[in-house]
């Protein structure tokens, strides 16, 4: 219907200028005026009524439509928007999702989305606020949890992202990657147990996510559990196998069980894919 009557008036649905709005106000002035001048011509109390009725009526579905039509216009620019984060048009994706909220204020997916941009761009003060006023809009919205989790990862506030992680998985059980971070803030609070619990979850959820087999390596290597932590680095490179750090890893492994050939040849793969740290490793082991 949008497309339909942007199509009439000659705009395209995705003008920066378009109002719904104006239109569906136009409209309802119109019919308001054809009313009026209705009853200025019926003799008849019952007949004045009945037109009263009936154009409240229209009003009441003029209104339902405006809020109809801004929200599906609002969730295209929304997905849009995503579209454009996927292909790593950030400011792109922004200036979507502002359109979106625009049409629609209380669009907690769009605020969600925008803060995700925003993170990419390094504006993570922003990100915050939009995941803050996500979570405002919409209590029940796990991955906005889970995103100002990771905000207060990166600000080493652990506890606040473990309370938020918390909250995203009560909210959604099966939310693999809320337990995925939520082990890495247990991991940095030194609960090696209880990171472990949550990475074996996140596997056990999505067997194909990356970082959970990369995190557990991790853990196994401190834990100086070595055989365990090339398994866990070897199926994070099945996974990716351009995972640069996963070979680096896996290198450091296989030479702490004296497997110095494998790690040689493991870490010029991570030469290879762009680490230079590995460089050292080869120099000093493999020469």
């Amino acid at each position: 219907m949008t497309s339909i009557i942007l199509y009439i008036i000659g705009r395209s649905p995705e003008d920066d200028n378009i109002s719904i709005f104006y239109i569906v106000i136009f409209f309802s002035i119109f019919l308001i005026l054809i009313g009026y001048i209705l009853t200025l011509f019926s003799k008849s109390d019952k007949l004045r009524l009945k037109i009263f009725f009936v154009y409240s009526i229209v009003l009441l579905i003029s209104a339902v439509s405006f809020l109809i039509i801004s929200y599906y216009s609002a969730m295209s620019y929304n997905n849009r928007g995503w579209s454009k984060y996927q292909s790593k048009d950030y400011l792109g994706a922004i200036e979507d999702y502002d359109k979106a909220i625009k049409l629609d204020s209380n669009l907690a997916l769009a605020y969600n989305n925008r803060g995700l941009s925003k993170y990419n761009l390094k504006d993570t003060s922003g990100a915050l606020i939009d995941w803050n006023k996500a979570i405002e809009l919409d209590s029940n919205f796990a991955m906005s949890y889970n995103n100002r989790g990771w905000s207060k990862y990166e600000s080493k506030d652990y506890s606040g992202a473990i309370e938020d992680y918390d909250k995203a998985i009560k909210l959604d059980s099966n939310l693999a990657l809320a337990y995925n971070n939520r082990g890495l803030s247990k991991y940095n609070l030194k609960d090696t147990a209880g990171a472990l619990i949550d990475w074996n979850k996140t596997i056990e959820l999505d067997s194909n996510l990356i970082y959970p087999w990369f995190n557990k390596g991790n853990l196994n290597f401190f834990l100086k559990n070595y055989s365990d932590a090339i398994d866990d680095y070897t199926r994070a490179i099945e996974l990716n196998s351009n995972f640069a750090l996963a070979y680096y890893n896996r290198g450091i492994n296989k030479d702490s069980i004296g497997d110095l050939s494998g790690a040689c040849e493991d870490w010029k793969v991570a030469v290879s894919l762009g680490d230079e740290e590995a460089k050292k490793w080869i120099t000093d082991k493999c020469n």
